[in-house]
């Protein structure tokens, strides 16, 4: 009974490990649980995403422990990122510098996606 309800759950992409994928449809609702999936992994990486990446102020050959974690949680966030994306998504935000530029990018594209998915939202909320 516990295997049917855990194998329905990762099939459904439930995972706790794995990112949930994006196909370009539900984009409300692939970003909800984007955002959960990065906040329950690395907060570090939410940050990232949200914030932009570090910018370390030292040449690398100068790096301390932290600047290196930093850089690391920058390439982190760009990685999870990626690989929750299909092809023709990923072609279109591959240029991007940043998780940032990534996320805002991905808005813009599904803006009004979103806008249709907040309008039946709210219909379904009022009634």
């Amino acid at each position: 009974m516990a295997m049917n309800f855990i194998t329905t759950i990762l099939s459904e992409g439930q995972s706790l490990v794995e990112p949930p994928l994006f196909n370009g449809e539900n984009y409300i609702y692939w970003k909800k649980r984007m955002k959960n999936f990065v906040l329950a992994s690395d907060y570090g990486v939410w940050r990232t995403i949200i914030d932009g990446p570090y910018k370390p102020t030292k040449e690398e050959k100068e790096w301390d422990t932290s600047n290196m974690n930093m850089i690391q949680l920058n390439a982190k966030a760009i990685h999870t990122l990626f690989r929750t994306l299909d092809d023709k998504d990923y072609k279109r935000v591959s240029k991007c510098e940043s998780t940032k530029e990534i996320w805002q990018k991905l808005e813009e594209l599904y803006e009004e996606t979103k806008k249709e998915e907040e309008l039946e939202e709210n219909l379904c909320e009022s009634l």
